[in-house]
């Protein structure tokens, strides 16, 4: 009597552990976890060793191509290849006491030959320094590229700014 309940049990137990793991190394779900793993690259919460900070940036900057497009509307000058974005990365960093990335509502859309992708998604983004603090809400549309070292951001844009409706234009 036990043999068949034992039997019933593993079978379910391969079948979930079948799904689980057809879901977790699709394509779409390793674009969802780079992102999120981007969005805690920038995120910090107080002070920071420079050589930490340094290496994160670095991380961060490993998810583009070498020379990655790049229109985003907050951005004063544009990097000149992944080198240039990571050393922004890391002033940005080394210079606030917090920041907070929040994601929201990603959607990814796989190209038929799943060698390239698209993702929306919207980010709030909160930075606190000892003379600064500001909150911004961005939808961002990345292009995602799958590559011999894996899947790299070729173009990262600003789809809108959202702006609060109270808010003077600029």
């Amino acid at each position: 009597m036990k043999r068949p309940v034992i039997s019933a049990a593993l079978a379910v137990a391969a079948v979930a552990l079948a799904a689980w793991a057809a879901f977790y190394f699709r394509d779409a779900a390793r674009i969802l976890r780079a992102t999120e793993a981007l969005a805690r690259m920038v995120s910090k919460a107080g002070s920071e060793n420079p050589i930490a900070g340094a290496a994160r940036a670095e991380q961060f900057a490993g998810f583009f191509v070498e020379r990655p497009a790049l229109a985003l509307d907050f951005m004063p000058a544009v990097p000149d290849g992944r080198r240039e974005l990571g050393a922004l990365v890391f002033q940005v960093r080394s210079r606030a006491d917090e920041i907070k990335v929040q994601l929201f509502d990603p959607n990814v859309r796989m190209a038929p030959d799943h060698r390239t992708a698209e993702l929306e998604v919207t980010a709030r983004g909160t930075v606190r320094a000892s003379d600064y603090s500001d909150s911004v809400l961005r939808e961002f549309h990345l292009s995602w590229v799958k590559t011999p070292d894996g899947w790299k951001i070729s173009r990262a844009e600003t789809v809108e700014a959202i702006r609060h409706p109270l808010a003077q234009p600029q």
